[in-house]
């Protein structure tokens, strides 16, 4: 029995020794690593407050470092990372005033000076290179719209139709007639007028002209055909040795505006062709305008006169520009160009 007690002794006191000593580990204070450790007397000798004159230690010693013992687990982790700069774009518009040589690389021969040197406004790709023809042939498209020429009226006679005597004429808004011709038998089959008479042109921008044919039947029958009728905004004939093109002016520009009207525009490019092509002498532009209209066509001339330069190229010697009061052409524009080494009177 003294043995067993015994045994249940010792065990108790081992016991309790074990929770002793884990007590008194819990209650231990934890001590960082790094930090330096006062003592209890140093604490108390840099401790309390500091008067006007006095200064704080300097410095404290270290007497000893007390650090706790534990196990520390390594981590390995492997970061990936990518830098990209930053590149802005700066969206700035295009110079408003060009050297041309700067946009083209050629030009017309003889205009050389001109093209280096002379600046032109901003525009459009197409209108630049329209700017630049090397040969006055690769400005004439077949599919580029014709100014007309004679002969201006046309009309297909009645197909079938027998006759003893026929005359066709052309008649104005008030049934004046400003052409006719007569025969007898049947009449040709296609029926024309020039626009001449005695060598002088009749015929005007603007205007609109009845072509009639009358004939009588071989029953002794009158009859009466018409043909469609004819106005044009823009006409082109020879005379005296001058080429002459002739806008009716409201249909060359906007109402009541100096800017060209966009319908204009492609029968303009067809008189830059033709301007190209018989350049022997000075153009000369004239713009046919009442008293009242004086105003405006003096700014419709300041439009076309850079329009042409530019497009053509040229210096303002090359140019007659001018404004006339109203004459037997009616209120045109009128462009004349010499067909051969001809002065323009």
């Amino acid at each position: 029995m003294k043995k067993y007690g015994f045994v249940i002794l010792f065990y108790s006191l081992g016991a309790g020794s074990v929770r002793a000593a884990e007590t008194a580990v819990e209650n231990k204070p934890v001590i960082s690593r790094t930090a330096p450790r006062l003592e209890k007397d140093e604490i108390e000798k840099v401790s309390g407050k500091l008067g006007a004159d006095e200064k704080g230690a300097e410095s404290v010693s270290i007497t000893g470092t007390e650090r706790v013992a534990a196990s520390t687990d390594t981590i390995s982790q492997d970061i990936q990372a990518s830098a990209q700069d930053e590149v802005p774009i700066v969206l700035e518009p295009p110079p408003l005033d060009l050297p041309f040589k700067d946009v083209v690389g050629f030009a017309r021969p003889g205009q050389g000076e001109r093209v280096l040197t002379g600046p032109v406004d901003h525009m459009p790709g197409n209108e630049i290179l329209g700017l630049a023809v090397v040969d006055a042939r690769q400005g004439l498209s077949p599919l580029a719209l014709k100014i007309p020429t004679p002969p201006f009226v046309r009309m297909e006679s009645p197909f079938g139709n027998e006759a003893t005597q026929w005359t066709f004429r052309v008649e104005d808004p008030s049934e004046r007639a400003v052409y006719q011709t007569a025969g007898v038998s049947k009449p040709p089959a296609i029926l024309t007028w020039d626009g001449y008479r005695d060598g002088e042109m009749l015929m005007l921008a603007g205007v609109v002209y009845q072509p009639v044919l009358r004939l009588t039947d071989p029953r002794g029958l009158p009859q009466q055909f018409f043909g469609d009728p004819i106005q044009l905004d823009v006409l082109q004939f020879d005379q005296g040795g001058v080429r002459h093109v002739e806008f009716r002016t409201h249909a060359l520009f906007q109402n009541n505006s100096q800017e060209m009207a966009v319908e204009a525009v492609p029968l303009v490019r067809s008189l830059l062709n033709a301007m190209r092509v018989h350049d022997t002498a000075p153009y000369r532009i004239t713009l046919y305008e009442s008293d009242s209209g004086r105003p405006l066509a003096e700014k419709r001339l300041a439009v076309m006169k850079k329009f042409f330069m530019d497009a053509l190229v040229m210096d303002a010697d090359r140019f007659v520009f001018g404004v006339q009061p109203p004459h037997e052409r009616g209120l045109v524009t009128e462009f004349l160009m010499g067909l051969s080494a001809v002065t323009v009177p």
